[in-house]
């Protein structure tokens, strides 16, 4: 479970507040996560204070650990805190959480374990002349497999969204009207999700030629604007584990993640630092045992141009290997098995693509520990002939 601080597709409203840099968007896609395209470049001399201020205070409560994915001009090896070359506080009102912030030249997700419940402002503080790129910004804690589910609902939506859409006809309708004529009507279907301008309707099971009516999904049962000659196109998007009451014709849903294996190949326990508190103390933790997901992605309509629409979605969406990214973290996503299924009675057979996907992740399920972060470690070693 997540939620987005910021999406850092847009430089607009991160400030300079002290100090120079230069702040603007920019658009590598290898330095960005979760599907986007672009980031924030924050290019900086030393001193520069860089700000953004939110309008409505944000609610963390419960996904105390923030995750900042960025990449940077040099590589640090840190081995006390003065090595350290920026900083990042985070702020509810004047009380504020400060940490140091580890640079990589590789794009690395930067995990910081808060007791602030409530975030109003984030600040990157630069200790010396410095350039980062900082994608997508997120408070999160770990919830499988929904949040595998999520991240490739993500994926499918990109595919989605870059597909041509399939329009069904056009309408000329009003304000609160519960029927509408639907001219050239072609693939109406019940329980089919379709978009007319800016509203999203669900057509009821009563389809009668060329008029129908709407279930309440969306945007209700009765029309909002006024529409002339609009197009109706059918509207696409992901289902997690549906059931009965989340029936929608043509489909994607994705369900059946709940049975997992160890992965035997993996060690048990996994140390890992993070959250380096300039307060003289980190946070540490092992990650645990690395599961393997299995994940049945399923499409399926009753119309037969609808099933290729569907299956060309899902073929841009899903290679042999797959990234996805779960809670900012990069995962493999391996497409295993592809079916055809058919079922349904002889005057209503319902054609379904399934995909069975592998997903190998470790959950964050540990407590983090609080540790003094200058550290001096001596270790005795004897070699003995047996």
């Amino acid at each position: 479970m997540n939620l987005i601080l910021d999406s850092m597709t847009s430089h607009i409203g991160w400030t300079t507040t002290s100090g120079v840099c230069s702040i603007t968007t920019t658009n590598w896609s290898e330095y960005a996560v979760n599907f986007r395209s672009s980031q924030v470049s924050f290019q900086a001399q030393a001193g520069a204070v860089v700000s953004k201020t939110f309008n409505t205070p944000i609610s963390i409560d419960g996904l105390q650990t923030v995750s900042i994915p960025l990449v940077g001009n040099t590589t640090e090896l840190i081995f006390r805190a003065s090595d350290f070359r920026l900083k990042v506080r985070f702020y509810n009102g004047v009380q504020y959480e400060e940490f140091y912030v580890n640079v990589d030249m590789a794009l690395t997700p930067r995990v910081f374990a808060l007791g602030l419940t409530t975030i109003t402002k984030i600040e990157f503080r630069f200790i010396s002349a410095l350039t980062i790129m900082v994608s997508q910004i997120l408070a999160y804690v770990d919830t499988m497999p929904y949040d595998i589910y999520n991240s490739i609902s993500e994926m499918i939506q990109v595919s989605i969204d870059s597909t041509s859409k399939i329009q069904i006809g056009t309408t000329t309708c009003s304000i609160g009207d519960r029927k509408i004529t639907v001219n050239n009507l072609k693939y109406a279907d019940k329980l089919m999700v379709i978009e007319i301008g800016n509203e999203i309707h669900q057509i009821a099971s009563d389809v009668s030629k060329d008029v129908i009516s709407f279930l309440g999904y969306g945007d209700g049962v009765a029309i909002r604007n006024n529409y002339v000659n609009e197009p109706v196109y059918l509207y696409m998007s992901t289902a997690i584990e549906p059931d009965e009451d989340d029936a929608f014709i043509p489909f994607i849903g994705i369900s059946k993640g709940f049975g997992v294996e160890v992965v035997q190949d993996e060690e048990a326990y996994s140390y890992t630092l993070d959250s380096w508190n300039t307060d003289g103390t980190i946070r540490s933790m092992s990650y645990g045992t690395s599961w393997k997901y299995s994940i049945v992605v399923s499409a399926g309509s009753r119309v037969a141009d609808i099933n290729e629409y569907l299956l060309t979605i899902l073929k841009k969406a899903f290679n042999k290997q797959t990234i996805i990214w779960i809670n900012n973290r990069k995962h493999e996503l391996k497409a295993e098995k592809i079916e055809w299924i058919e079922y349904g009675d002889a005057t209503e057979i319902l054609s379904k693509i399934q995909i069975e996907c592998i997903v190998e992740c470790a959950e964050e399920i540990w407590h983090r520990e609080t540790q003094p972060i200058d550290l001096e470690i001596q270790k005795s070693v004897s070699l003995m002939n047996v």
